[in-house]
């Protein structure tokens, strides 16, 4: 099957909070990259594959707030975060 995985964490050290903070039209940019995905590939399965860490509560609000499916795992294994993910939801 195919799908979509964006994956998306708010504990960057060069820019905190930079998925979040607002880009255009007071959107953030995962909020931007995840309407274009649900608006143009309506067909494609999504999923955000986030981390564990309290910090990223608020990814996990906006894929709720949005009717996203999300996943957490790991915040140190990208990769494992992305095979639970995709295991996950098929």
């Amino acid at each position: 099957m195919l799908g979509i995985i964006v994956q998306a964490r708010l504990g960057s050290t060069r820019l905190p909070n930079k998925m979040t903070l607002p880009f255009h039209e007071n959107l953030g940019v995962l909020e931007i990259i995840l309407n274009k995905i649900k608006n143009n590939l309506t067909d494609i399965p999504l999923v955000v594959a986030t981390t564990t860490n309290s910090k990223d509560d608020e990814i996990a609000k906006i894929c709720q707030a949005n009717n996203i499916r999300f996943y957490r795992g790991s915040e140190e294994n990208v990769l494992n975060r992305f095979i639970e993910a995709a295991e996950k939801y098929n």
